[in-house]
């Protein structure tokens, strides 16, 4: 038994790992997106609307790998709760966090151009 929870404690340390290195990656390019975003060029326009198109665009991404994050964590939860015998919980909450996660992920999608017609 012993040996067991050693490898799942190794198992878990890779995906903490892989999680961590995921987010360094997300918050690098959500930096990137922002200067972007709000350094004005001398061709850039002054339209409110277009800034305001650009902000939730931005939002949008970083929802989506938010969510595609909530996926990954969701598919470890439920196998975590798999490999564990009597952890029926562990399995519906990574169901749980997968639908979340794709909920986020498709937001843009679910919203449509209808509700952002600013984006169009």
């Amino acid at each position: 038994m012993k040996k067991f929870v050693t490898t799942m404690s190794k198992a878990r340390n890779k995906v903490i790992g892989a999680v961590t290195a995921f987010n360094l990656g997300l918050m690098s390019a959500s930096v990137n997106a922002i200067d972007k975003v709000t350094v004005q060029s001398p061709s850039a326009t002054s339209n409110p609307f277009d800034k305001m198109g650009n902000m939730i665009g931005l939002l949008l991404t970083v929802t989506r790998y938010v969510g595609i994050a909530l996926m990954i964590w969701g598919v470890y939860e439920f196998v975590m709760g798999i490999t564990a015998e009597g952890q029926a919980e562990k399995k519906t909450k990574g169901i749980i966090w997968v639908f979340a996660g794709l909920l986020m992920a498709l937001a843009k999608w679910i919203l449509g151009p209808n509700v952002l017609g600013v984006l169009a």
